[in-house]
């Protein structure tokens, strides 16, 4: 089954903003797919969505995100964060949702390409690894409840946990976009060209 995701922890803003995506999704995005969130306590806005998730202990940071990857609460996952709204078919997303491990919309460049998330030299062990260097967007993203998305997730944290040994242009502090572009490229799952 494929369903749509979003988060909402902390404030009760993000709440507010997440209940304004579902709206935006049931008004306009013509589908019937599920849409679940994920929130560190049950609410008013939770109540409108098919399924909850709740959080235990949230970081209330870029952690949160990567954690939704190790559980996924459908087999194929469309999260969107909470700040966007739909104003078309979603058609195309579905169509993106079949796809295994995790996925974003952006670019795979060559080796040698300035443009991405990093440059080969800056990241240390890993610059072997890899066959391209990402550029993508975070707002999006598709994770299947598989082996490559465990993967992807645990070399997430070790990246995570290691941050200042790489250098991401652009993210001097960590965050989710980086951490994932060099996951997804250590584990050859590229991402879906925009």
């Amino acid at each position: 089954m494929t369903g749509f995701v979003t988060l909402a922890v902390g404030d009760e803003r993000y709440y507010r903003l997440a209940a304004n995506l579902l709206r935006s999704y049931r008004l306009n995005g013509n589908c019937n797919a599920p849409f679940a969130i994920f929130a560190d306590r049950r609410n008013k806005y939770t109540d409108m969505f098919d399924k909850v998730i709740i959080m235990d202990h949230p970081a209330l940071s870029y952690l949160d995100k990567l954690e939704m990857l190790n559980m996924p609460p459908y087999e194929h996952n469309i999260f969107i964060d909470a700040d966007c709204l739909i104003y078309n078919d979603v058609a195309l997303l579905l169509e993106n949702s079949q796809l295994s491990g995790v996925r974003c919309y952006g670019k795979a460049h060559e080796l040698i390409s300035a443009d991405g998330w990093f440059l080969l030299d800056d990241i240390g062990e890993y610059k072997d690894r890899i066959r391209f260097i990402p550029s993508m967007h975070g707002g999006i993203i598709f994770f299947a409840a598989d082996a490559l998305t465990q993967s992807i997730y645990n070399l997430a944290l070790n990246i995570a946990s290691n941050y200042q040994k790489y250098r991401f242009k652009y993210f001097e502090k960590p965050a989710d976009e980086p951490i994932l572009a060099l996951s997804t490229a250590v584990n050859n799952c590229p991402p879906i060209d925009w």
